[in-house]
C-alpha cells in the first residue's frame, strides 16, 4: 500500500481515539502510540503535517472547554506535540522535509528527480492542462495529456517509469470532466459538510480528507474510495438514521 494511503488510515484511527479517549484510556493510549509511530515511519509529509494540525487544533479546542472534564486530555497531548520537536531531528522524517527546500527549484534533468521537483513538474503541467481544458475535460486520455506534457517540459523519461497522475483530486476532477464535473463534486462535499458541521469528531476527519486530496489523487485508488465510504457510511447516513429512530422514541 502506498505510504500515504496507509497512514491516512492511521491518522484517522488517531483522530478517532482523540474524541473516545476517556472511554478506553489504555487501548486509546496504545492506538495512538503505535499509529503515530509508524506514521513517521513511513514519512508521509502532508499526513504528518495534518497530524500536527490536527493535534494543535484538538489541544486548542480542549482549552476552551471546561479545565476539569479537559485537563488530562490536554496535558498528555501537549506533551506529545512539543516531543515532535525532538522527533523531527530524526533522519527518517527530517530528509523528507529538507527535500523540499534543497530540491524545489531544481528541475527534473535525466534521472535526477525525486518526490519533490517531480511534484512541481506534474503540478506545472496541471496548471497548462488546465489552461487550454476542453469543456468536458480530457476523459480517459487524461494521463496521455500528462504524459505528452511531461515530455514537452522535462529533459527527462522519469513519467515511463511510472505513472504520474495530478497528485491533486480536485485537479484531477476538473481535467477528467471539466469545470461542471468538479462542481458537482464540490456540491457534493457541501452536502457532507451540512450533514457533519455539528459534529467535531466528524468534521475533524472530513477536513483531514479535504487536505490529504490537495497533494494525493485520493478517491481514484480502492484504498482512499473505501475508506471514504466507510467514513460517509458509519459517520453519516448511519448515525442519521440512528439519531431519527431516537427522536421518535
Amino acid at each position: 500500500m502506498h505510504p500515504t494511503y496507509f497512514s491516512s488510515f492511521l491518522l484517522f484511527s488517531i483522530t478517532i481515539s482523540l474524541f473516545n479517549y476517556s472511554k478506553n484510556r489504555v487501548l486509546h493510549t496504545i492506538n495512538f502510540s503505535l499509529s503515530i509511530f509508524f506514521i513517521l515511519l513511513f514519512s508521509s509529509r502532508v499526513i504528518i503535517i495534518i497530524m500536527l494540525l490536527t493535534l494543535f487544533s484538538f489541544i486548542i479546542l480542549s482549552l476552551n472547554k471546561r479545565i476539569e472534564k479537559k485537563i488530562y486530555k490536554t496535558l498528555i497531548f501537549v506533551v506529545i506535540s512539543l516531543s515532535f520537536l525532538y522527533v523531527f531531528k530524526l533522519d527518517v522524517v527530517n530528509k523528507r522535509f529538507i527535500e523540499i527546500k534543497n530540491h524545489i527549484n531544481k528541475p527534473i534533468v535525466g534521472n535526477y528527480y525525486n518526490s519533490t521537483n517531480t511534484r512541481v513538474a506534474i503540478y506545472k503541467c496541471n496548471v497548462f492542462l488546465m489552461e487550454k481544458l476542453p469543456f468536458w475535460g480530457y476523459g480517459d486520455s487524461l494521463q496521455k495529456e500528462l504524459n505528452d506534457c511531461y515530455e514537452e517540459t522535462n529533459d527527462s523519461n522519469f513519467y515511463k517509469l511510472n505513472i504520474y497522475n495530478t497528485h491533486n483530486y480536485y485537479f484531477h476532477m476538473l481535467l477528467y470532466g471539466g469545470w461542471i464535473y468538479l462542481l458537482i463534486f464540490f456540491i457534493f462535499l457541501f452536502y457532507l459538510f451540512i450533514k457533519i458541521k455539528s459534529t467535531l469528531l466528524y468534521l475533524f476527519i472530513f477536513i483531514q480528507f479535504i487536505l490529504v486530496n490537495l497533494t494525493e489523487n485520493y478517491l481514484s485508488r480502492h484504498y482512499g474510495v473505501f475508506l471514504f465510504c466507510y467514513f460517509t457510511a458509519i459517520f453519516i447516513f448511519i448515525n442519521e438514521q440512528r439519531n431519527t429512530r431516537i427522536k421518535q422514541i
